[in-house]
């Protein structure tokens, strides 16, 4: 995705999530009013005062609360499978850190429709690699299901230009909530894949 948009003309910037990847993991909560408060942080340090912003899964929540606290900040939008409204979850917050390969497996068949095998020991990796950053997602998923952050009744506040990309076999976050972002914003364009789940990592932007 970086290198099609690169290619594009665009001059990419892809932050990792505080406590994600090679981003510092401090004491805190992990909010995504926090994540929100350092993507604007990252922006300013990079002296980019104004900027197309897109996000994936949780990514997508906290560009969509970018967007409404600080539109000065946001161009145009674009969530892909994108979280931030209620929905009643039909799986626990565990899912995320796994302990055992039965648990990444399971994960993996939710994030795609079509799982390739994964062997014992890739498996096994993978969950010393996630148990390792377990606390940090837990605070983050605790977070979350406060609902401090929700953005149901905010939607029609955002007024930035917005493309929506949604997986329709998509089964962590339901199509409906999709659905719910496209009826409650005000300016936006609605492009729905129906092979993918939630990985979908796709150039929407040609379309834009």
């Amino acid at each position: 995705m970086i290198p099609a948009l690169a290619a594009q003309g665009f001059h990419v910037y892809v932050p990792d999530l505080l406590g994600y990847g090679r981003s510092p993991k401090p004491n805190v909560s992990y909010s995504i009013s926090l994540q929100e408060q350092t993507v604007a942080a990252f922006m300013q340090a990079v002296h980019v005062s104004r900027a197309d912003v897109g996000g994936w899964s949780m990514g997508g929540w906290v560009a969509m609360k970018l967007a409404l606290d600080h539109p000065e900040m946001v161009d145009r939008l674009i969530v892909y499978d994108s979280a931030g409204l209620y929905f009643p979850a039909t799986f626990g917050p565990e899912l995320f850190t796994p302990s055992d390969p039965a648990g990444v497996r399971k994960l993996i068949a939710i994030l795609t429709p079509k799982p390739r095998v994964i062997p014992d020991f890739a498996a096994e990796a993978m969950v010393r690699k996630l148990q390792g950053n377990a606390w940090v997602v837990n605070r983050s998923t605790a977070s979350m299901i406060g609902g401090r952050d929700l953005l149901d009744f905010r939607l029609h506040d955002i007024s930035q230009p917005m493309l929506i990309v949604w997986g329709a076999q998509d089964e962590l976050i339901p199509l409906a909530s999709g659905e719910a972002i496209h009826r409650g914003c005000r300016s936006l364009c609605w492009m729905l894949s129906r092979g993918a789940g939630i990985w979908l990592l796709r150039s929407a932007l040609s379309r834009w």
